[in-house]
This record gives C-alpha cells, structure tokens and sequence, in this order.
C-alpha cells in the first residue's frame, strides 16, 4: 500500500493511493500518526457491521497518484501493522467475529 505525504497550505496530508483515505496534521509524524489511526478505524468499523474492510473505498485521485510518481521516497516507510503480530489467514474470520461481537457502541 502506497501513502503520499504532501504539505497543502500550512498541514501535512498522508493520502492513502490504493484507498481513498486521508488524514492531516501540522507535521509529517503527526500526518502518519493520524493515518494509521484513521486507516485502522475504517477497518475496526467494517469489523462492526460485518463488512469487508476497506470495500467501499476507490482509489485516490490520479491527481495523487501523480504527485506519487514525481515524489521523493521516505526512509522511514508507515507501518500500520507489524507482520510479526499478523495472524494466520485461518484465524482472520473468527477474529473479525470476536471483534465485531466486542464492539463496544456508544
């Protein structure tokens, strides 16, 4: 998965290209943080209404994906999920059933 970090006027925007998802904040780790928060609570919702996480989602603007291919890449890549902690494909199913069933509603 690609994440375009970008400056618009006086924040820093992390524009997810695979996804249309965004967030923002006044510096680039501030931007990153806020995407993975953002990117995480899409999922943990479609976990909710027992949806396929991240289906509704197109991919971002070719506008985006523009400024993609001109970028300079970053050392230090977003790391959403450690592949360490990544479950086995067999176990994806009951943990998306135990999430949904926890979800605590407000």
């Amino acid at each position: 998965m690609r994440v375009l970090l970008l400056k618009e006027d006086t924040v820093w925007v992390a524009q997810c290209l695979e996804y249309d998802i965004a967030a923002q904040g006044p510096t680039i780790a501030v931007a990153k943080d806020a995407f993975v928060r953002t990117f995480a609570a899409q999922i943990a919702v479609a976990f909710h209404h027992r949806d396929e996480p991240l289906a509704t989602f197109e991919k971002a603007p070719t506008y985006y994906w523009n400024l993609f291919n001109k970028a300079e890449r970053l050392a230090d890549p977003i790391r959403i999920f450690d592949p360490i902690k990544i479950p086995p494909a067999f176990m994806i199913n009951a943990m998306q059933k135990t999430l949904a069933d926890s979800w605590i509603s407000v």
